[in-house]
């Protein structure tokens, strides 16, 4: 497997060493995407990843060390030289004030229980900042840390009992045959976007709006975007465990796939 490191393409033990003086291994001053290929050749909505990557930059304040036609080529060579693979890959760019890098490797396959059976969640107090930016942050290995083995992701509720975004995903309710995703303080998820656009197109309501914790213990069904995963079913979460997957089966069945930024 390659991956590019400040433009050149290398295979992982061939890296020449960091050094720890910088803002990015000192800090973790950095930004970062996590992109996926379809059949092995067509990289999901790159440019609209590459729109979020150089937004975050600008919420930082962060003067990249690569422009987006170039990044935005390295992806490409990366992808056409794994080709041979012939498997889907999961690819992230790292990108720092001083160096940046894509990584690549096989997208790990996912169990088929966590579509048909659905997965179990925790939930924790936390609101992170710089919410619309994608960013290193010690938030997540923290919680992937402490969540229970069982769980396949944290939820998280500000202070005042909103649902916010989960550890590595955003959330939909389920209510009364609507679905309904937080807007405030979250980071705008690309698959998020695309359920929201492809609810409308199958004449689903939808709604943007602040969500209780009092709602979603009463909802009929919850589920989670994530690029890698897409859409996942929740069926338990504390003492609310239902198994309602129908409207996440619906708009997993046509889920847009390949290089949908157009």
């Amino acid at each position: 497997m390659f991956i590019c490191f400040d433009g050149n393409f290398l295979k992982p033990k061939e890296n020449s060493l960091v050094s720890p003086f910088l803002n990015a291994t000192m800090f973790g001053y950095s930004v970062f995407e996590t992109l996926r290929t379809y059949d092995s050749t067509q990289i999901f909505c790159k440019e609209t990843h590459l729109d979020r990557l150089f937004k975050s930059a600008d919420i930082l304040k962060l003067t990249l060390p690569i422009d987006r036609k170039e990044l935005s080529k390295n992806l490409d060579i990366l992808v056409e030289k794994n080709q041979q693979i012939k498997q889907d890959l999961r690819i992230k760019i790292f990108c720092c004030e001083d160096f940046y890098w894509i990584r690549t490797q096989l997208l790990d396959e996912i169990p088929t229980d966590f579509y048909t059976k659905g997965i179990e969640v925790c939930d924790q107090v936390f609101e992170r900042s710089f919410p619309k930016a994608k960013y290193a942050n010690p938030a997540y290995p923290f919680f992937l840390k402490i969540q229970p083995k069982h769980c396949f992701e944290t939820i998280f509720f500000n202070e005042t009992g909103f649902l916010r975004e989960g550890n590595i995903s955003n959330i939909f309710v389920v209510l009364d045959k609507k679905i309904v995703t937080s807007k405030q303080n979250i980071l705008s998820g690309i698959t998020r976007e695309k359920v929201l656009e492809t609810s409308r197109i199958l004449n689903i309501k939808t709604e943007e709006r602040e969500i209780t914790r009092e709602e979603v213990s009463s909802s009929d069904a919850l589920f989670l975007t994530n690029t890698t995963k897409e859409i996942v079913p929740i069926r338990k979460w504390g003492n609310w465990e239902k198994q309602d997957f129908e409207i996440a089966h619906l708009l997993r069945k046509h889920f847009p796939k390949g290089n949908t930024d157009k």
